[in-house]
């Protein structure tokens, strides 16, 4: 879908008529490639390895909250230029994106009669975009500027994804502190 957002949403950021928008697909596949790989070496540990797991299961908390820390620290600071470059049209397409997943899905496991906590599990994981990889994929595979003109997407729909799960958690988390007479979902519940 990278070369399609580039084609049509693409050409609306460049505004030179002679310049031609040129997709590196032998930089994009060994880009795909390099996340394939680790991928296939955590699912034979899952598989082969149960101490490894063990081990990788009871380190994840600690190395998840250095690295989000990380990214948002050093991500936001390198990347400050990028917010300048947002509109309003662009907040608004990028909010479209992980809450139409997020409706949609929630929708669809409704009417199919799911639990209520399979229910939120469903619409979380299908609106929740993997944003990470087509902003390395993008970032390193083109030329400036078109590389930070690529990304400009997938980092608006990174900063506008989480806005209504925090806001579901703190709702939640209100009305299990200050109503604990009402039966709610609890988020801790869906491990």
């Amino acid at each position: 879908m990278f070369p399609l957002w580039l084609f049509t949403l693409g050409q609306l950021l460049v505004s030179d008529e002679d310049a031609e928008i040129t997709i590196p697909f032998v930089n994009i596949i060994l880009m795909l490639t390099g996340y394939l790989v680790p991928v296939i070496i955590g699912a034979l540990i899952q598989r082969y390895c149960e101490r490894l797991k063990a081990f990788i299961i009871r380190m994840l908390r600690p190395l998840f909250i250095i690295m989000i820390l990380t990214m948002i620290i050093v991500g936001g600071w390198s990347n400050i230029f990028i917010v300048r470059l947002i509109r309003p049209l662009l907040v608004v397409a990028a909010c479209l994106v992980p809450y139409t997943g997020f409706f949609l899905s929630g929708l669809v496991a409704f009417i199919l009669r799911q639990p209520p906590p399979r229910i939120l599990t469903i619409a979380i994981e299908t609106g929740i975009q993997n944003t990470g990889l087509p902003i390395i994929l993008m970032k390193f595979s083109l030329p400036q500027p078109d590389a930070d003109l690529s990304i400009l997407g997938p980092v608006a729909v990174t900063m506008c994804m989480m806005m209504p799960l925090w806001v579901a958690v703190a709702v939640v988390e209100i009305r299990r502190r200050f109503l604990p007479s009402l039966r709610v979902i609890s988020y801790q519940g869906l491990k």
